[in-house]
């Protein structure tokens, strides 16, 4: 199952701002990062800016074609005026030379669907550089994604997964828009387990305010015995 959640042996904790814009990150013990790199950051950076302070050896090299000023003053943040993609041009980066160049890397994404490029053009070798993705997918439906989500499995380990209540809708199980985190295998110590803790967790918080948060406590999301229902009702808790 290509969006199997497992449970992470390191402690979680949620970065940014409430709501929409806030991240769930594991704290892998003794890590050291050598760069942050973030895509599509409009005109939040209270994520960036968080993860500096607490990782204050580093930079943030963020890109977003979409604005017009860096939003962030923080001396460490250096934003590029280009979006993420397949290739390397004048308005696009792929972030090859970067990933090339940098062996442990945390990413933060979420750049509108154009996620799944990215990912294609990228090799296991340069996805070995990334120690943990944080990365926000869109209408994640086709067989393109089902194959970009097979290559990430077999680097990464999914430890964590919030539904976007900005559209409730599932196709094949999958919500239209959710937030994953992704850590290294290479830094597991222990076997493989799977998640069996509720989703939303106690660190998410829905992306709208005005809505209830999407509720996915089934598998291969939440392993409780639980299988997905024929047809799913809304409620003022979410999906029941």
């Amino acid at each position: 199952m290509e969006l199997r959640v497992y449970k992470s042996e390191f402690p979680k904790e949620r970065i940014g701002k409430n709501n929409d814009g806030g991240y769930v990150i594991c704290n892998i013990p003794n890590i050291k990062y050598d760069v942050l790199i973030s895509g599509g950051i409009s005109n939040d950076t209270t994520f960036e800016d968080q993860f500096l302070n607490k990782f204050s050896d580093i930079d943030c090299y963020a890109y977003d074609g979409t604005i017009l000023e860096s939003p962030s003053t923080n001396p460490k943040f250096h934003w590029i005026k280009k979006n993420i993609g397949f290739y390397e041009k004048s308005n696009e980066t792929n972030l090859h030379n970067l990933i090339n160049s940098n062996k442990s890397i945390f990413i933060k994404m979420d750049i509108e669907g154009y996620e799944l490029q990215w990912i294609e053009s990228l090799s296991l070798d340069q996805l070995q550089n990334i120690s943990q993705l944080v990365i926000e997918f869109h209408s994640a439906f086709t067989d393109r994604h089902k194959k970009m989500f097979q290559k990430l499995n077999e680097v990464f380990a999914l430890v964590h997964l919030h539904g976007n209540n900005f559209k409730y809708d599932l196709v094949n199980n999958i919500p239209y828009f959710f937030e994953c985190t992704y850590i290294n295998k290479k830094y597991l110590t222990k076997s493989l387990e799977f998640n069996t803790d509720t989703i939303p967790s106690t660190l998410d918080q829905p992306n709208l305010v005005s809505k209830p948060d999407v509720f996915l406590n089934f598998e291969p999301y939440v392993h409780n015995n639980i299988r997905l229902p024929r047809t799913l009702k809304l409620g003022p808790k979410g999906f029941y």
